[in-house]
């Protein structure tokens, strides 16, 4: 069973996603503050963090950037806010939070999220064979705008239907989810240390127009490669 600590200022907010997260079978720690909540990640161990922007005594990016350099854990890291900012989801993106979600958060969206936080290394964690390969042709292929679940299927000796169920019950997601993560992930890493624009990066990562690349980075990251780019400018 996944632990997960939810850090939010807001009791209501604590009591919903908590109840629904334990309704998913996930166990949950909450804590209403970031000293609270180093002190609990220093004396528990915790599969996803999901916390609030603003927190009574410090920021949630503040807090990240806590757990990334005092803490120094890799523990996948997600930022919710109801009033978030161009600058906040960049210096989000900057200390490596996997997710960030406006509020008000569908159920699904936030179970979404957190699923895909407890699979981040979800290659190490699959235990059929044929999907690991598919995970493996993702990583190393992903810059390939001619990459398909259909491809990829033909390369294994499946038919697409078959693979399509298998990576489902396995992962949880899709084949397109799953490209779409490694692409919008090393997209983010490029806006962030390279000097390419944002149509070279989304050549380089694998999608054939800005647009689609602007699409699904918004998705996951709540904001579009060319805010994260003129942010970083300034």
């Amino acid at each position: 069973m996944a632990h997960i600590l939810l850090v939010d200022d807001d009791a209501t907010t604590l009591e919903s996603f908590g109840a629904i997260l334990r309704i998913h079978d996930f166990e949950v720690t909450t804590s209403t503050s970031g000293i609270e909540a180093l002190e609990c990640i220093r004396n528990a161990s915790f599969d996803v963090i999901l916390a609030d922007l603003r927190l009574r005594d410090m920021s949630g990016v503040r807090l990240l950037e806590l757990v990334r350099s005092d803490v120094k854990l890799r523990i996948p890291f997600i930022i919710v806010t109801g009033c978030g900012t161009v600058r906040s989801a960049v210096d989000a993106l900057k200390f490596g939070a996997m997710d960030y979600l406006e509020k008000p958060l569908p159920s699904d969206e936030l179970i979404k999220a957190v699923r895909c936080a407890c699979e981040s290394d979800t290659r190490a964690s699959v235990k059929d064979p044929r999907v690991r390969a598919v995970l493996n042709i993702i990583g190393s292929r992903y810059a390939d705008t001619r990459l398909t679940a259909r491809l990829v299927a033909r390369e294994l000796g499946v038919s697409h239907e078959y693979l399509s169920r298998l990576i489902k019950t396995n992962t949880g997601h899709s084949f397109g989810y799953a490209l779409n993560s490694v692409r919008t992930a090393m997209a983010r890493d490029l806006l962030l240390t390279s000097s390419f624009s944002v149509k070279e990066i989304a050549t380089v990562v694998g999608y054939q127009t800005t647009h689609h690349l602007d699409r699904y980075f918004r998705r996951r990251f709540g904001v579009t490669p060319t805010r994260v780019r003129r942010s970083e400018a300034k």
